[in-house]
């Protein structure tokens, strides 16, 4: 994943506006503190696991006294 981010990046810098680039490169720095921080090189995940460490209690509650 990290290293399609990166040729992503390349990719951009070549073809793109600056704007396009630059965000390439900060979706590309996220995914590379993530890999570092959460284990996995994915911003998005990153972004699904710490949800799922807030919300599951509440879900989990809920469900066990709902049903």
């Amino acid at each position: 994943m990290i290293a399609a981010s990166a040729y992503g990046v390349s990719l951009a810098w070549r073809h793109a506006s600056r704007r396009v680039a630059v965000l390439a490169l900060i979706i590309t720095l996220l995914n590379i503190i993530s890999a570092f921080m959460l284990s996995t090189a994915s911003a998005l995940k990153a972004l699904y696991i710490i949800s799922w460490l807030y919300w599951y209690p509440y879900y989990a509650d809920w469900v066990y006294w709902n049903f």
